[in-house]
């Protein structure tokens, strides 16, 4: 029979209440209850880890979905910004002209051509602010390695 199947049967029998026998082990001597305790403990700690490294996994891939939506975002914003910067590079010249041919929509057209060049600002901060965002979470990344 083998030694673990041995330590397995030994475990298994409940000794009296006033006797704990010792089983022998070869090199080590150990009494049944110090072997069973032992076990337990080791089956705990086996199942603590388990659940710690599967929290691991979650918090990592949790942070990856995060990243990867971040640079989605990112990618978003830059197609946006590329739009809206077409958009007042033509009002500027379309401006210039009213200008000269009808100050009063001029006017009129430049408080609209302001309200989109504000918009564009604000949208030129987030993508900063969202690239500075990035940019930490590679830096820790590679301070990690």
């Amino acid at each position: 029979m083998e030694e673990g199947a041995e330590v397995a049967e030994a475990v298994d029998e409940e000794p009296p209440e006033d006797e704990d026998p010792e089983i022998d082990l070869g090199d080590l001597k150990l009494k049944k209850s110090e072997l069973k305790a032992g076990y337990m403990k080791d089956a705990d700690y086996r199942r603590k880890t388990a659940e710690v490294a599967e929290a691991k996994r979650q918090t990592q891939a949790l942070a990856e979905q995060v990243a990867a939506e971040r640079v989605d975002r990112a990618n978003h914003l830059d197609v946006f910004l590329e739009s809206l910067h077409r958009e007042l590079v033509g009002d500027q010249e379309a401006l210039a002209e009213l200008a000269r041919t009808d100050p009063a929509e001029w006017v009129a057209q430049n408080a609209v051509f302001q309200q989109r060049a504000v918009k564009f600002q604000q949208a030129v901060q987030q993508r900063q602010s969202l690239q500075s965002r990035i940019d930490k979470e590679a830096e820790a990344k590679q301070a990690e390695w």
